[in-house]
C-alpha cells in the first residue's frame, strides 16, 4: 500500500493553491532583512520590529501603512531568474495604478537564500497586501502600521501560527545560494506613482 507523503495543499477562497509553511521557512522569514531603497539611502526592515525610518517615510508620503511584497519564488520554491523577473514586472504593473511604491530586496543575512526583488507599497491596507501576496502565491508579506510596527503576515490565516512559531528561533535551513544584486535602475529610490 502506498501513501501520499506530500503536504496537503489548500486553496484560498478566490486564489491559487498554496503549500503549507514549514517552521524552518517561518524562521527564515523572521531572520531576513528587508531592504527598501529611498532617495536618502537604504532602510532595513525586520519582521517583529519597529522602524522609526519607516514611520518617517509614512509621514513623508502621507500614508498610514505600507507592505513589503514580492512576486519572486512563489511558495518559497526557487524559480529561474527570468520567471521571477517576469512575475515581479506583473506585480509592479498591478500595483502602479493604485499605490505609490519603492523598490526593495529581501535578503538572508547569512547568504543561505538568494535575494528577492520586492516592493514597499505605500498606503496599502493589510487586507489588500495579503490578497496581493495570495495572488502572487506568496506564503507571507510584511505589513507596517503608521508607527512603523512591522508584522509578518501569513497569506493564509491558518498559517499564522506557524509563522509565529518561527519567531521563537526555530533554526532556518541551510542550502547554498547566490545573492543577486538589486536591479540597476536609476530611479530605484524614487517612489513610483
Amino acid at each position: 500500500m502506498h501513501f501520499h507523503t506530500e503536504p496537503v495543499v489548500r486553496r484560498p477562497p478566490t486564489g491559487p493553491i498554496l503549500m503549507p509553511i514549514t517552521s524552518e521557512l517561518a524562521a527564515a522569514y523572521w531572520a531576513a532583512d528587508y531592504l527598501v531603497f529611498t532617495d536618502d539611502g537604504v532602510i532595513k526592515l525586520r519582521a517583529g520590529e519597529t522602524s522609526a525610518a519607516l514611520a518617517a517615510l509614512h509621514r513623508r508620503y502621507g500614508v498610514s501603512s505600507s507592505a513589503f511584497v514580492t512576486a519572486y519564488n512563489p511558495q518559497s520554491i526557487r524559480r529561474e531568474a527570468a520567471g521571477n523577473q517576469a512575475q515581479q514586472a506583473r506585480l509592479e504593473a498591478d500595483v502602479a495604478p493604485r499605490w505609490r511604491y519603492l523598490r526593495g530586496v529581501g535578503v538572508d543575512p547569512r547568504d543561505v537564500w538568494s535575494g528577492e526583488e520586492s516592493l514597499l507599497i505605500l498606503g496599502i491596507t493589510r487586507e489588500e497586501a495579503i490578497a496581493l501576496g495570495c495572488k502572487y502565491r506568496q506564503n507571507a508579506i510584511l505589513f507596517a502600521d503608521e508607527q512603523g510596527n512591522i508584522d509578518l503576515c501569513a497569506c493564509l490565516r491558518e498559517e499564522q501560527a506557524v509563522l509565529d512559531q518561527g519567531r521563537r528561533g526555530v533554526p532556518a535551513p541551510s542550502a547554498p545560494a547566490e545573492r543577486p544584486s538589486p536591479s540597476a535602475d536609476s530611479s530605484i529610490g524614487a517612489p513610483h506613482d
